[in-house]
């Protein structure tokens, strides 16, 4: 633990005088990020559950614009997964002639994007 713990420091202190990217190439990185998503349905007798929590991830890249490389276009491909539930009544006869028996449904989504 403390020869971690001393190679931490010592990565630390050495940081400010490190710059690996001054030079005008293109940068990678990896983009993670939380995200929130829930449903709204219009249809009548469906109700949202809320909202849930997502994540997105990927790779990104800079390309340097112009001579002095200010500016940059940034561009990746990600891929975001989203959800959100719903609930429904539905009603429904367990013995012939008995009385119909009323539940609740709920639907959970998974959705994954590629952007």
């Amino acid at each position: 633990m403390k020869k971690a713990f001393a190679l931490l420091t010592a990565a630390l202190f050495t940081l400010p005088s490190i710059n690996a990217q001054d030079e005008q190439s293109v940068r990678f990185g990896i983009k993670l990020a939380p995200n929130m998503g829930w449903l709204r349905p219009d249809t009548k007798g469906l109700e949202s559950n809320g909202t849930s929590l997502g994540y997105t991830f990927g790779l990104m890249a800079d390309f340097p614009v112009g001579p002095t490389g200010n500016y940059a276009f940034a561009t990746g491909l990600y891929l975001t997964n989203l959800g959100g539930g719903y609930t429904t009544d539905y009603s429904f006869v367990e013995n012939v002639g008995s009385d119909p028996t009323i539940k609740a449904m709920e639907t959970d989504l998974s959705l994954r994007y590629i952007d």
